[in-house]
């Protein structure tokens, strides 16, 4: 127990300052077990500290700096302990020279601390560098002095609350205001972030003029990329009914305007989650590219279009770290077998620069499905079979050598536990592709351009199966769709069957001599784990590179 001239609230004991404003003092503070975290100690306005303690308190969220407790410091003053993440997003950057690619990044991860906002009803209202905060890739949403617990309507707002005027709407200097003032100033340090400059009143100090530019002008996108361009005179409309109506609609239009180079937080490489990195840190010193060129301006006009409302009605909807996106997450009983719903949509299938099975390119429609996350495990395959056929031993690999009469035999078993509630199959050749390419989109594997971050295959496997979800997962959630092992889908294997594929949910029924398998594996190069590569093998094949994920039909 620490002396209490040695205490500052409660057993936690002043380390250092963090810093000083206008309404109080931030405090490095360490507990008897010495963990450390930060305690905000108000020196006036009440108000604001009672709004953010009251109105944080409880809420658990990797996207939000968690409050921990408040009360009186030693000397009387209120104050309030939180989460120490050391860096903001001010000082961690180096404004003048921030790459599109960590640009892209940073504001794919703000808008999902927005998103995280607006599920918990919280309208921050003062969201700027300083308040955003860095731990690895993550980006957490801080400061909450002047937020306002709302339903998302326009309310009546108080003008005593904190506004830093470049980060400002037209709307902010009203006292009528919604959620739509936080997605503004997002959008505002995503231009300081790509061009170094802010894009109203940057090159004036008084207020009143920067007021004028915001209510008045249009943006600065001179220094703009073409690409963003369209998201961001939406985004900065003067009339907020005709700016994006939320969060989800301003990511959907943010990536549209990507044009599918969509790319995991890995601007900060000495953070990367992969098992792998060592194996692409030395690809990368013998000269190989960090990611793969793939390009796809072949005069081809590409179509995909995704129903990201189209909810399963069941199941989690989480909070995915490892991905920083929201998914849903359903899980068999009688096994664990996680499933992820795939949403619904259309996308271009095959690749008219493939091998000939891969052509021609042509366009699907699929109903939403779930899709288990990974390969079934070895754990799982014994569970429901009692004995293992797996050449390569391990509860978390995948189980191989099973032939597709085997995993027949599995999912009649796993069918029958269901009592008939759920209905389990292999995954057609449409949709693996579809989960693969995370809803279609124009990865060359499934999560990336780079192999080396999602499949194990025979430059990096040492020749053998490796544990389920050890390697980065594809947009949607889904792990090992590229290498580790085949993976066989419902489908007879025909080198011709785009030909006669039905538009809406295909299957190629025709008999044949062989079943189709997707993905490559621990023992094939990387061509093989392209998500649009195709193979097929006879059917009562077993071999150590075989194995299989199953699809939950709605």
């Amino acid at each position: 127990m620490p002396e209490s001239r040695d205490a500052i609230f409660k057993d936690y004991i002043k380390k250092q300052v963090l810093g000083a404003g206008g309404y109080g003092t931030v405090y490095l503070v360490e507990n008897d077990k010495g963990i450390q975290f930060a305690l905000k100690v108000l020196h006036k306005d009440v108000t604001l500290f009672e709004r953010e303690a009251r109105e944080t308190l409880g809420i658990n969220d990797s996207r939000l700096v968690k409050v921990i407790d408040y009360g009186e410091s030693v000397d009387g003053e209120p104050c309030i302990l939180m989460e120490y993440v050391p860096e903001n997003l001010e000082n961690a950057l180096d404004w003048d020279n921030v790459s599109e690619e960590k640009a892209v990044a940073l504001f794919r991860e703000i808008m999902h601390g927005l998103q995280t906002l607006e599920n918990h009803g919280l309208l921050h209202r003062d969201i700027k560098p300083e308040n955003l905060f860095l731990t690895g890739n993550v980006v957490k949403i801080g400061d909450f002095g002047s937020s306002k617990i709302t339903s998302g309507e326009s309310v009546s707002m108080s003008q005593n609350a904190a506004l830093t005027i470049h980060y400002s709407s037209p709307e902010r200097f009203d006292t009528h205001y919604g959620f739509e003032v936080d997605r503004w100033a997002a959008a505002v340090i995503f231009c300081r972030m790509l061009g170094g400059y802010v894009p109203f009143g940057a090159e004036s100090s008084d207020l009143q003029s920067i007021m004028k530019s915001i209510i008045l002008e249009p943006p600065d996108l001179s220094r703009m990329p073409d690409r963003f361009k369209p998201f961001l005179e939406k985004a900065f409309e003067k009339n907020p009914e005709d700016r994006h109506s939320d969060v989800q609609e301003m990511r959907e239009h943010f990536e549209e305007c990507c044009r599918m180079e969509f790319k995991f937080s890995t601007y900060d490489e000495e953070v990367e989650s992969s098992p792998a990195q060592e194996y692409v840190e030395e690809a990368e010193e013998n000269g190989d590219d960090a990611e793969d060129s793939y390009d796809y301006d072949d005069g081809y006009e590409y179509s995909l279009e995704v129903d990201w409302e189209d909810e399963p009605g069941e199941g989690e909807y989480i909070d995915d770290l490892d991905l920083g996106e929201y998914i849903w997450i359903w899980v068999e009983p009688s096994t664990g077998i996680e499933f992820v719903w795939v949403f619904s949509g259309q996308f271009d299938m095959g690749d008219d620069e493939g091998y000939d099975d891969e052509q021609p390119i042509h366009l699907v429609e699929l109903d939403g499905f779930w899709i288990s996350r990974y390969p079934i495990t070895q754990q799982q395959w014994t569970s429901l079979m009692g004995k293992n056929p797996s050449y390569f031993e391990g509860d978390d690999h995948p189980v191989e050598t099973v032939s597709w009469y085997d995993t027949q035999q599995f999912i009649r078993k796993l069918s029958s536990a269901a009592n008939g509630k759920y209905t389990f199959s292999l995954p057609t050749e449409a949709q693996w592709e579809y989960a693969a390419r995370g809803c279609g989109m124009f990865d060359k594997y499934a999560g990336s351009q780079n192999v080396n971050r999602v499949a194990w295959y025979s430059a990096n496997s040492d020749e053998q199966t490796h544990p389920v979800g050890l390697m980065m997962p594809n947009r949607i959630g889904i792990y090992d769709m590229s290498g580790n092992v085949w993976e066989w889908c419902e489908d007879w294997f025909s080198p011709d069957a785009y030909a006669s594929h039905d538009r809406k949910n295909p299957i190629h029924r025709e008999y044949g001599e062989e079943r189709s398998l997707r993905g490559g594996s621990w023992g094939h190069d990387e061509e093989h784990a392209r998500a649009v590569n195709r193979f097929g093998l006879d059917p009562e094949s077993k071999f150590s590179d075989l194995g299989f994920r199953l699809i939950r039909e709605r």
